[in-house]
């Protein structure tokens, strides 16, 4: 149960401080607020982007019951933790996986998105 809260948890800062980083650039935002119509129903990209970071993280939850290793967003924050408190802490191939792997989903989510929702 520690591991899941830790997973879920690192996970969900993770989100959290993407999407502060998405509404708050100008380069993202532009992606972001692009009108659509589903169904008779007005959307925007931003709408669907809240939507699905909501179903995101209430699917981690099972996601981590099932899943027994340390997720790549725990690996990063102890990558970063171990990197502050001794400077000379050599990064090893599963920390940079991680967080090479979270500036590229950082990166693409929000296109992806909107791709996504132009082309419903």
């Amino acid at each position: 149960m520690k591991d899941l809260a830790k997973n879920y948890i690192s996970t969900m800062v993770f989100i959290s401080l993407a999407y502060l980083f998405y509404v708050n650039n100008n380069y993202y935002s532009d992606f972001l607020i692009k009108d659509m119509n589903i169904l008779s129903l007005n959307f925007n990209s931003l709408d669907v982007f809240h939507i699905i970071i909501i179903l995101y993280a209430i699917l981690l939850i099972p996601f981590y019951i099932l899943e027994k290793e340390k997720s790549k967003a725990r690996i990063s924050i102890e990558y970063i933790s171990k990197k502050i408190k001794n400077s000379s802490y050599k990064i090893n191939k599963e920390e940079k996986t991680s967080i090479l792997a979270w500036l590229v989903k950082v990166f693409f989510l929000p296109m992806m998105v909107v791709w996504l929702t132009g082309n419903i």
